[in-house]
């Protein structure tokens, strides 16, 4: 372990045997394949809060109660096709007039991804699926639309490639399917 740096954490560099620290930084996946990953064990602290900035980091485990910041919000004006590096986004639309999102053409290594998408004004806001992909139980390629006059409204949709649908994890207002 490195007791040694400046931030007074401990950090190991090992394979992946770990006893309950508070962070664990890890350059090989627990495979070895040597993938970078980032692993958190909360379970003798109350709670974590981490700062995800790397470029490197393509894995996080967290175990216990832990903040992410850093999501990138997106603001846009006008129709926005959003493509696969996208994924992970939050999108805010302000437009003053009805718009539309058209997801991408997704697959296998989509599966799990997540984008939010939020009304930031009255105007409606549609979100278009591509392909034969679903939304929720919307038809294949359908879409889901939040027509309402309230602004502030969101969703957020993850990507089920067994399924081939993008399932709502959340949101708030009144989205409606087609």
């Amino acid at each position: 372990m490195d007791t040694n740096n400046a931030s007074g954490v401990n950090i190991t560099n090992t394979d992946g045997a770990h006893t309950n620290p508070l962070v664990f930084i890890n350059q090989n996946d627990v495979s070895g394949a040597g993938a970078y990953g980032l692993y958190i064990d909360s379970e003798n602290a109350a709670a974590v809060a981490l700062l995800v900035e790397s470029a490197y980091t393509t894995a996080l485990q967290v175990n216990g109660m832990c903040q992410l910041y850093g999501i990138t919000v997106s603001e846009k004006t006008d129709d926005y096709t959003v493509t696969t590096s996208d994924l992970g986004k939050s999108f805010r639309m302000r437009a003053g007039a009805e718009k539309t999102f058209n997801l991408p053409s997704v697959g296998i290594a989509q599966d799990g991804a997540r984008v939010t998408f939020v009304k930031g004004d009255a105007s409606k806001v549609i979100i278009n699926a591509a392909d034969t992909d679903t939304i929720a139980d919307s038809s294949a390629g359908g879409t889901i639309y939040n027509d309402t006059a309230s602004v502030g409204d969101v969703i957020t949709l993850e990507y089920y490639h067994a399924i081939t649908k993008w399932v709502l994890l959340g949101g708030s207002g009144t989205w409606v399917t087609t």
